[in-house]
């Protein structure tokens, strides 16, 4: 079977570390608004508990500690929010990278769309399943889903530099959230 030994990464996952800081830099280097549903959080933690209940994380330490390092994003996205911008080598650094609009709406999209544009040049990208992936440069679909989130962007609170209050909530609730699924994991 497939085990995850965070102990014992194969060679080909420790040849990608370098590669997921240059993804990370990359990511900070392009102005983005992200709309988060309570679902954004909870679809990797029901997909550690499953592994770890399957037995493919078969140690309860490197569930917790996968989940230890969850925290520790959700707090650079945390600070992400706050700044209004990302970060661009975190933790312990704060250079400011391009801006990040951060939305909440209290209803699931359903979807794990992405819309990217350059000046008059759009492509999404939809994910239906973790297996199934597809672009499209069709610039009447890119539109629609252009207008589809701007609808849901509008329907949504804006937590970046504003709504510190609702920022606060959000981000505590998600933390509780983690800790109750490192519970079931003790």
């Amino acid at each position: 079977g497939m085990d995850l030994d965070l102990d014992h990464l194969p060679l080909k996952v420790e040849e990608l570390v370098p590669l997921t800081k240059d993804i990370w830099e990359s990511y900070a280097r392009v102005a983005s608004d992200e709309i988060w549903t309570i679902e954004t959080v909870n679809i990797l933690l029901k997909q550690i508990l499953y592994y770890y209940e399957a037995g493919i994380i078969k140690d309860s330490a490197q569930a917790l500690l996968i989940l230890d390092q969850y925290q520790q994003v959700i707090d650079i996205i945390q600070a992400e929010a706050e700044l209004g911008a990302k970060i661009v080598d975190p933790p312990g650094d704060s250079t400011p990278g391009e801006s990040f609009n951060l939305y909440y709406n209290e209803v699931s999209m359903g979807d794990n769309s992405i819309l990217f544009s350059m000046g008059d040049k759009k492509m999404a990208f939809v994910t239906s399943s973790i297996k199934i992936f597809m672009n499209n440069v069709d610039q009447v679909f890119c539109d629609q889903m252009e207008q589809y989130h701007t609808n849901f962007k509008r329907k949504s609170t804006l937590l970046s530099k504003t709504s510190e209050k609702d920022r606060l909530k959000l981000f505590s609730d998600i933390m509780s959230t983690i800790d109750q699924y490192k519970k079931k994991i003790r």
